[in-house]
């Protein structure tokens, strides 16, 4: 997803997991590039989405935008999850931009 500072990427990507992980149960991955991001990601989910219904009417208002084409996400690699060692190499040796996801 491209956009700038502040506004909204990690929405973007926590209100679709969140609803993946509710609907599978517990244990939900999200992998970023610095360990200051995925600390504020700790602390964001619980101020962003403390009541489930809520979470549900945002995750649905941010897919109508995805589908309205307002909110365009960019992914530039994909993986299959038995590529997961590959991807972790390519991200160390800097071969990716942007978003990379693991298709299930």
């Amino acid at each position: 997803m491209e956009a700038g500072t502040g506004t909204g990427k990690t929405l973007g990507y926590l209100a679709p997991a969140s609803l993946w992980a509710e609907k599978n149960g517990p244990g939900l991955w999200i992998s970023t590039y610095t360990r200051n991001l995925q600390r504020q990601i700790v602390q964001e989910i619980a101020h962003l989405w403390p009541d489930p219904v809520e979470r549900a009417e945002l995750s649905s208002a941010l897919f109508d935008h995805v589908a309205s084409g307002r909110i365009k996400i960019e992914i530039n690699q994909r993986y299959g999850l038995d590529e997961a060692a590959r991807a972790h190499w390519d991200l160390e040796a800097g071969r990716t931009t942007g978003s990379s996801i693991f298709v299930v």
